[in-house]
């Protein structure tokens, strides 16, 4: 196993195991596609739930995924709703 971004191979055991398997679990099951970053800020460090996505040790296109290129998606396509609802409500 690759060094952790805290430096040391035994921090998984020491980033809330508990809620990292359910990370663990959820990309495996479902797919880094359908997975969002998110820091559960104020009340957790966002330098925390990164390391969780760090630990998990993905694919590069799996983290990226999760760490913003799906959230780029979903606001795109959101983008693209909006303009055909105005566009189409001006031509109706």
């Amino acid at each position: 196993m690759p060094s952790t971004p805290t430096g040391s191979r035994s921090a998984r055991r020491h980033v809330g195991v508990r809620f990292l398997d359910y990370l663990e679990a959820a990309v495996r099951i479902a797919g880094a596609h359908k997975i969002l970053f998110g820091s559960d800020g104020p009340l957790l460090h966002p330098g925390l739930e990164l390391c969780k996505i760090r630990l998990l040790e993905l694919n590069p296109e799996e983290e990226a995924l999760i760490l913003g290129g799906r959230q780029k998606t979903l606001a795109a396509l959101d983008a693209a709703r909006e303009e055909q609802w105005v566009w189409g409500a001006r031509r109706n």
